[in-house]
């Protein structure tokens, strides 16, 4: 069950991690930004991090390492992944930023919220678009968290033996 767990928080988180990369590049070149590149370094390094962390929760021997890494593996996911990537960069940046530019946002009210040259007015589906999967990707992430975390604190089940099977002395 935990190696499921793992694996769910593992893979949404790296789902970030890629669009991320994907949505930095793509806005470095399409508005001649070149800045922007930072974040995909930063979703390289999340993405290795993801990993390692999934594999110490996994794979190690010793018990109290297999639940660092585990603790590791949700804080790095939640205050990354969802929090810094997902809430603010999607959420903020991308999803808030459509709904008050299609909800009626006066010019003033949205370059006082999302000032040039960092922000961009929306004018480009597939960079706001790739913006707003990061929330949509960070959303699953926090839910495969939370269920890792209820699931780390809940005794492992193992099936019953089937007495059909048991040796007789």
């Amino acid at each position: 069950m935990i190696l499921r767990l793992v694996r769910n928080v593992s893979l949404s988180a790296c789902l970030v991690y890629v669009l991320t990369i994907i949505h930095h590049v793509y806005g470095a070149i399409a508005f001649d930004t070149p800045w922007r590149h930072h974040a995909a370094v930063l979703g390289l390094g999340g993405i290795g991090a993801t990993l390692l962390f999934a594999l110490g929760a996994t794979r190690w021997l010793a018990p109290v390492l297999r639940q660092v890494s585990t603790v590791l593996l949700l804080a790095l996911t939640l205050v990354l992944a969802v929090g810094l990537i997902g809430v603010f960069e999607g959420g903020y940046n991308h999803a808030g930023k459509l709904l008050l530019f299609f909800g009626g946002a006066g010019p003033e009210t949205m370059s006082r919220l999302f000032p040039p040259p960092t922000y961009e007015m929306p004018s480009d589906v597939f960079f706001e678009g790739t913006g707003v999967m990061q929330f949509l990707a960070a959303l699953v992430a926090a839910r495969s968290s939370h269920a890792l975390w209820r699931g780390r604190q809940q005794p492992e089940k193992r099936p019953a033996a089937d007495p059909r099977l048991q040796i007789q002395a």
